[in-house]
């Protein structure tokens, strides 16, 4: 589906909290002691009460112009550390995949970025400015292998019936291949790519195995027995199932990758076994689907 799903660790969203609230405390009480030494002021000294007033509304002023500056220099710089990724990324795979825009949404949503198929764009969310250079790196890649197959039109299976089964291994090619180019980035620049990109394929086996209690599959289990059947929202738990598939499907797609590490032999492979049902079977099947989200 070209989306990527991660949630912030509950310890870290309470912290900024606790640093926000504490940060917001200090500064209400420096200006209520600044307004009451004014206030003082201005009772023995009334002539100046218009240019104390005056001063007091600048200063709120410039404290409101002074936040806002550097929400907008935040986010700036987020912006622009992940066009460079962006980049980073299109110079590995080269000139055969176009993204025309990345853009930025202003709220954050559950999805942490997005490609549309339509107008060839990544679109991130909010929710990816905390993310480390290795988890940013990790999603970009996801977002362009999505792109790869697209512009390709190497997936030939939408509108067949099933065809969340293809959905399925296109998203975890997403992943796979998407590691394998990240330690290509990464190595490009002189850092430890094949570290990088182990990381990431373990990290996607372990959620696909179903025997582990860190996968997906006993983590909602868990979480139904522990809180009900209704514990887990469906339209969640339907895009988590369709993004984790097997770790016998990872470590197939894992060894294409290795066999093959130029990206694009390594998509064809995979699009060729996991993407493309068989072309006469598929004729008998198709329905028309033209408004079947590409994403």
């Amino acid at each position: 589906m070209g989306q990527s799903e991660r949630t912030e660790p509950e310890g870290l969203r309470l912290a900024f909290r606790k640093v926000q609230i504490t940060t917001s405390s200090a500064s209400v009480r420096r200006r209520r002691r600044l307004e009451w030494r004014l206030a003082r002021g201005l009772r023995k000294y009334p002539g100046f009460a218009v240019w104390g007033l005056l001063f007091v509304g600048v200063v709120a002023g410039l404290n409101s112009q002074a936040l806002v500056r550097i929400q907008d220099r935040l986010a700036n710089r987020f912006e622009g550390r992940a066009l460079r990724t962006v980049d980073s990324v299109l110079e590995v795979v080269g000139p055969e995949v176009v993204i025309d825009s990345v853009e930025f949404e202003k709220r954050r949503t559950g999805i942490a970025a997005t490609y549309y198929w339509k107008t060839r764009t990544i679109t991130i969310s909010p929710l990816v400015k905390r993310y480390d250079e290795d988890d940013l790196l990790a999603l970009v890649c996801h977002e362009v292998v999505h792109a790869m197959f697209d512009q390709k039109d190497w997936p030939s299976y939408y509108g067949l019936p099933g065809w969340e089964t293809y959905l399925l291994a296109e998203e975890t090619a997403a992943d796979v291949l998407g590691a394998h180019i990240a330690g290509h980035v990464r190595a490009r620049g002189g850092g430890d790519g094949r570290g990088l990109t182990d990381r990431l394929v373990s990290f996607s086996r372990l959620l696909a195995d179903t025997e582990s209690p860190l996968g997906l599959y006993q983590t909602i289990a868990r979480t139904r027995a522990d809180l009900g059947d209704n514990a887990i929202d469906p339209d969640l738990e339907y895009e988590a199932f369709v993004h984790i598939s097997s770790t016998e499907m990872v470590n197939d797609m894992d060894r294409i990758c290795r066999e093959n590490p130029e990206p694009w032999q390594a998509a064809r492979i995979i699009a060729e076994k996991y993407l493309q049902p068989d072309r006469e079977e598929e004729k008998k099947r198709r329905v028309v689907s033209e408004w079947l989200p590409r994403r």
